[in-house]
């Protein structure tokens, strides 16, 4: 056969399959368990108990985020327990939309713990994309609660981390982004843990005070550190800022200062930036930090809280907001080092710019310098 009749045929071949390949049967929607959330805890018996927040396949009920049901199974491992999932469902398991992963804090802080999350990056469907939370508890009583603003647990914390995903005290990390830090050269981690708080429902609307079935809210101000497979620490709101004024984009938020007469003064941030310089020599990391911020209010706490009318800060109240940043980045530097563990990814950054010459370094003798200048626009 001649060449260009070999093109047209295998030309008609894609055209025909590009057509009607659509007509071919499929599987219906309704058949398929379409995943949104999906949870890990692990058993006192150490198997693995797996958690898909299913989603009912009506439209009305993803664009509403209700009509989900948790399906749980307990085995070995992931694959087993999904099959498990997929039998009790009577439904093919499809992770194609799941974009919220729960680890339960004892996975985290067991020899599990990155075995897990690599399983779901390179054996699954799951997107790499999808964010990766540690629940303090366990994921599948996440899953199952009942969220103070309606729908369910995974839409809920969707909704959290796209209102405030570049929050300065609000911590997300994906999937991907995980596995990738962890082969760092330092191989030091960390993931955003949610905390929840009951609220009560809402009496005076004809809500039952006494009900068991109380809605809960959710905290994602805190963090947890890992080195390799272990976990280090857990900390707040301080140790969230600090990563994320050091190593993410940063462009909502709140940066607060004490005024000249013990006022409170908040500011808002509207954009953020850093720059490194790294000095082989002498061993240091140099970051400056550029924060934009507009004045969002004054208040006096020594009467009747009123608000101080004056649109512009002194540049002693400016400086006071800067070292504030400042101190808390090098605190938790400092608690880092004692752990040994390279949370800003220092090793990575000198091996960047100065190779071999940068290798078997220690991080405790890793200088760092922090300058911090606060934009303070007026009002």
């Amino acid at each position: 056969m001649k060449r260009p009749l070999k093109w047209i045929i295998t030309l008609i071949g894609i055209v025909a399959f590009l057509s009607f390949g659509g007509l071919l049967p499929g599987e219906p929607l309704v058949d398929r368990a379409m995943v949104v959330g999906f949870g890990v805890d692990l058993t006192e018996e150490g198997e693995l108990n797996v958690s898909a927040q299913i989603l009912n396949p009506s439209p009305a009920a993803q664009q509403q985020g209700i009509g989900a049901k948790v399906v749980t199974s307990r085995h070995e491992t992931i694959s087993g327990a999904m099959t498990y999932i997929s039998e009790k469902s009577g439904k093919t398991v499809a992770l194609t939309h799941c974009n919220v992963v729960l680890i339960g804090e004892n996975v985290a802080k067991s020899q599990y713990f990155y075995s897990v999350l690599n399983y779901l990056i390179t054996n699954s469907y799951l997107s790499e994309n999808a964010f990766v939370f540690v629940t303090e508890g366990k994921a599948e009583e996440l899953l199952k609660s009942n969220t103070g603003f309606g729908g369910n647990a995974s839409f809920y914390v969707q909704r959290l981390v796209g209102m405030y995903g570049d929050y300065n005290n609000v911590a997300n990390k994906t999937l991907q982004r995980f596995v990738v830090d962890y082969h760092q050269l330092g191989q030091a981690n960390w993931l955003p843990l949610i905390k929840t708080e009951p609220t009560n429902p809402d009496v005076s609307a004809g809500g039952d005070q006494s009900s068991t079935d109380k809605q809960i809210l959710f905290d994602i101000n805190s963090v947890m550190i890992f080195k390799e497979n272990d976990f280090v620490a857990e900390y707040g709101s301080e140790g969230t800022e600090a990563i994320n004024y050091v190593m993410n984009k940063v462009s909502k938020g709140n940066v607060e200062t004490i005024g000249d007469n013990n006022e409170k003064i908040v500011m808002y941030i509207i954009d953020k930036q850093h720059y490194y310089k790294y000095d082989l020599d002498t061993k240091t990391v140099k970051i400056r930090i550029e924060i934009s911020t507009l004045l969002k209010e004054i208040i006096d706490y020594s009467g009747e809280d009123k608000y101080i009318d004056r649109t512009s800060l002194t540049e002693a109240e400016i400086a006071r907001a800067e070292k504030s940043i400042a101190d808390n980045i090098l605190s938790f530097y400092t608690e880092m080092q004692s752990y040994d563990v390279d949370i800003f990814s220092f090793y990575e950054g000198f091996y960047s710019k100065f190779g071999n010459k940068a290798l078997n370094m220690d991080i405790k003798d890793i200088a760092l310098e922090i300058e911090v200048e606060v934009k303070a626009n007026d009002v």
